[in-house]
């Protein structure tokens, strides 16, 4: 094991543990993050809403939805998934698999959430994304998952 994740896997334990605070971000960048409240917008015609699914990012796992087999969430095209914060510390979702972590090529990634944050991406092709959380190198602790996206 390198120099870096073993460095980056006992941070991320110190972390854990609380032994530094809740983020290498100060208040005001993590206040940029949250999402803004939705204003109740004016009664309009019924529409075609495309479905929203929930991931939870929480003690150092990609909790899916009930009902899901292992950590393969299968959807259609057009879901929208809210990942949401309810662990301690911060997390991120980056599509990538562990050994391209940090290749800098991703179709997707959030920024770093705090507790009770979220963030959410529409699935608008068919495919298979791996994704995981990379803050502090999480994924090595098994914080990783795959969505697979059907027409």
């Amino acid at each position: 094991m390198s120099i870096r994740r073993v460095t980056a896997l006992l941070m991320t334990l110190a972390l854990a543990a609380g032994w530094w605070g809740t983020s290498a971000l100060g208040a005001e960048e993590a206040q940029e993050t949250q999402e803004a409240p939705e204003a109740a917008a004016p009664q309009a015609a019924p529409e075609a809403q495309a479905p929203e699914v929930m991931v939870v990012l929480r003690d150092f796992q990609v909790v899916l939805p009930k009902g899901t087999v292992g950590q393969r969430l299968v959807l259609p095209v057009g879901t929208t998934v809210r990942f949401v914060n309810e662990g301690p510390s911060y997390h991120n979702v980056r599509q990538s698999r562990p050994e391209e972590a940090y290749g800098g090529h991703y179709l997707f990634q959030s920024p770093d959430l705090a507790p009770g944050e979220s963030w959410r991406y529409t699935f608008d092709q068919p495919g298979t994304y791996p994704i995981l959380c990379d803050f502090g190198a999480h994924y090595l602790l098994g914080m990783t998952a795959e969505i697979e996206v059907t027409p």
